[in-house]
């Protein structure tokens, strides 16, 4: 275990960090964040015995670091610093192989087979084997970073201090680097103790994070705990947001720049639609964040282009989203800029745009319920008996919305949908009770994100109604148009 006390010091008589106090168990991966000026380098030169503490004291295993000689520490703690001036001619192998000089007896001991062993383990999982005979001057910075984490790994010491030790490597680089690290840290249950100026690999790979701001601690404790908005907004000084990673169960930071003059015109009032045989197109004047169940452009992101294409009410679904990619491509569109839907009919349509003192809403939505299921039946209808009956409805929103406003905003149009479909008595015909949708439906939210802020959209704000009503009254007078199509 590392034990820090009180620690204070810096240069001359200056304190740069100042009465620091924490401890890192055995086998954890410990991040040090903070901005430029913040301690953090000079927090590093304190453990690593480069520079004597004013005050405080810091122990490995209940042992004072000022109690022990040169080789007892290298043998307890390696140190990889931020850069390294490798200005001699030295191999790659004979540079990790220093770091075995902590476990030797003599200056000039004998490599043993072991040792061999435990460098040649260290060039694998650094991937600077394959230039294990090149002179170390001749290697790029990132590839010199690499020859001194496998010297320090080489050390085999129970606690390894590194200084931006993805400093240099490119994308590829430092995941495998970090990879390295965390695989030595589970496996050998060495601590790590790291540097880290990127927030988002810090809360990727770091069981506990320390926080410093102005020399002092300003927050430690597990990444979900540290990477707070307000806190690091506040230690920052910039606009960082927290989410979630999609893949993994860690705070995602993203950043945002300053905002810019807007044009005072309503976004929604530029929107330009455009209806041929087999596609309906809405153009938006700018970007537009997303939230949709398209089958291009599900999930989160940002658009400035909708479309709704028609396909044959019998077709194969697993040529659909090729078929919606080669249209948009004839069209020009790029497809990373794309909400793309597709209805068996653009027919029945409707659209409304409602206002109410500082909510403005637009709702596009087409409906064939031709191939209607009750959702709570559905699971009884077997594969291949449903048609490609759709509804598919676009909502525009002027505002910013939060994640919760994008989720609450799915929900109401859904409970809407569901309303509409029960006053219009559309029968599942599997069931033969009131259906609450079709197989294929979509559901697009559109935000431009910019003034006002809606933090809400349940059916209790502005907002939430009027999603509510638009929806219901724009499906309920597409349905009504399908009704009357099929009965003439």
């Amino acid at each position: 275990m590392l034990r820090v006390e009180q620690l204070s010091g810096g240069y001359g008589q200056r304190d740069i960090v100042s009465d620091l106090t924490f401890s890192i168990e055995k086998g954890t991966f410990f991040g040090v964040l903070g901005p430029n000026g913040s301690g953090k380098t000079t927090l590093h030169k304190l453990l690593a015995g480069l520079i004597p503490p004013r005050t405080g004291n810091v122990e490995i295993n209940e042992v004072s670091m000022s109690a022990m000689n040169a080789k007892d520490r290298a043998r307890k703690m390696a140190v990889l610093p931020q850069q390294h001036l490798a200005s001699f001619s030295y191999t790659v192998r004979e540079v990790v192989e220093l770091g075995r000089y902590s476990h030797q007896r003599g200056l000039f001991s004998f490599q043993s087979a072991e040792d061999e062993k435990v460098v040649n383990q260290a060039m694998n999982d650094t991937g600077v084997r394959a230039f294990a005979d090149m002179s170390i001057d001749r290697l790029s910075g990132g590839e010199q970073q690499r020859v001194f984490l496998a010297r320090a790994l080489a050390q085999q010491p129970d606690i390894l201090l590194l200084d931006e030790p993805t400093n240099h490597l490119d994308v590829s680089y430092q995941l495998q680097l970090l990879d390295t690290l965390k695989k030595w840290n589970e496996t050998k249950q060495l601590t790590v103790l790291a540097i880290i100026h990127d927030l988002n690999l810090a809360s990727m790979y770091c069981d506990e994070l320390l926080l410093l701001s102005k020399g002092k601690i300003a927050a430690k404790g597990r990444p979900a705990h540290v990477l707070k908005e307000a806190k690091l907004q506040a230690v920052y000084g910039a606009d960082i947001q927290q989410k979630y990673h999609p893949t993994v169960p860690s705070p995602l930071l993203t950043l945002s720049p300053s905002a810019e003059e807007t044009n005072s015109d309503s976004l929604l009032s530029r929107l330009t639609i455009r209806q041929d045989s087999d596609a309906l197109r809405i153009d938006a004047p700018s970007y537009f964040k997303t939230f949709s169940s398209a089958l291009i452009g599900a999930g989160f992101g940002w658009a400035n282009c909708f479309y709704n294409f028609q396909i044959a009410k019998e077709y194969d679904r697993s040529e659909a989203e090729e078929h919606v990619y080669k249209q948009t491509a004839d069209d020009g569109i790029d497809s990373s800029d794309l909400v793309g839907m597709i209805t068996a009919t653009l027919e029945n349509r409707s659209m409304k745009r409602l206002q109410v003192e500082n909510v403005d809403v637009f709702i596009l939505t087409t409906a064939d319920p031709s191939s209607a299921v009750d959702a709570s039946t559905g699971w009884a209808t077997k594969p291949g008996q449903q048609r490609s009956g759709t509804i598919n409805t676009f909502i525009f929103i002027e505002g910013t919305l939060s994640e919760l406003a994008f989720a609450q905003a799915i929900v109401t149009a859904t409970e809407a949908k569901s309303k509409a479909f029960q006053d219009g008595e559309v029968v599942a015909a599997s069931s033969q009770s009131i259906a609450t949708g079709t197989p294929m439906d979509g559901l697009a939210i559109a935000a431009s994100q910019q003034e006002p802020n809606h933090i809400y959209a349940d059916t209790s704000t502005p907002l939430g109604r009027l999603i509510g009503k638009g929806v219901y009254e724009t499906l309920s007078e597409a349905l009504k148009y399908s009704c009357s199509r099929n009965h003439s």
